[in-house]
């Protein structure tokens, strides 16, 4: 008996974790936008790696982001909320990148850090964080998004949503953009963290699994 109860037990424990295992397919690359590396205090127009894009509101630069033209920032001037730089959006501009896959029943968690830069006399711009089916840019859908309003200048905020795909996705796309411009300002972030939320069935499994453990431990004690 204590042998068929082992072998349920390994059995139960070996699905339920190489479900969760196989269900983690999602991989966020320079979540905390330190690739390139900048001098300190300098700011650049776009990244030089493969890991994000951008998409740009201002076609008249020619893909080149300046301050007071609407865009993306890389920044290095000692004041990142993790590491050493941090990113900035304006005026509906976004950046993107394919993250992986999910199943059906998993859902995408989200954290970051939101923050004002302090030369900036005015509450920023709101921030919006969304999973898509395919590229943004093009022909892919919106599946899930969570928005976030502006801050007052120098307010940090730790941020967090749950995205749900809606099913499973092959080729699942996380973006950043920048909403409800007020006046001239920008939206600062950093510290993108992703990880899969297993769907409901996965999470019973470990449950009793675990359940069985317990129970195994007290009859082995008496």
């Amino acid at each position: 008996m204590k042998r068929t109860v082992t072998f349920g037990l390994t059995a139960m424990f070996s699905l339920a974790f190489g479900i969760a295992s196989a269900d983690a397919a999602i991989s966020l690359t320079n979540g905390s936008f330190e690739t390139p590396a900048l001098p300190v205090n300098s700011y650049q127009t776009g990244f030089a790696d493969t890991s994000w894009q951008q998409s740009l509101t201002d076609s008249v630069a020619g893909g080149i982001v300046r301050e007071n033209i609407f865009g993306f920032e890389l920044v290095n001037n000692g004041k990142a909320p993790d590491g050493v730089q941090w990113a900035f959006l304006r005026e509906s501009s976004y950046i993107y990148q394919a993250i992986g896959s999910v199943n059906a029943g998993e859902r995408i968690d989200v954290s970051f850090v939101q923050y004002m830069q302090s030369n900036i006399g005015n509450t920023s711009s709101g921030l919006s964080i969304e999973i898509w089916n395919g590229n943004p840019t093009s022909g892919g859908s919106l599946l899930d998004a969570a928005t976030f309003g502006g801050l007052a200048p120098t307010v940090l905020a730790q941020r967090q949503a749950t995205l749900d795909p809606g099913g499973a996705v092959s080729d699942l796309y996380f973006v950043v953009r920048a909403i409800n411009d007020i006046g001239n300002n920008n939206v600062s972030f950093d510290n993108i963290v992703l990880s899969v939320v297993p769907e409901p069935a996965s999470l019973a499994l470990i449950a009793a699994g675990g359940l069985l453990l317990v129970r195994r431990r007290r009859v082995a004690h008496g």
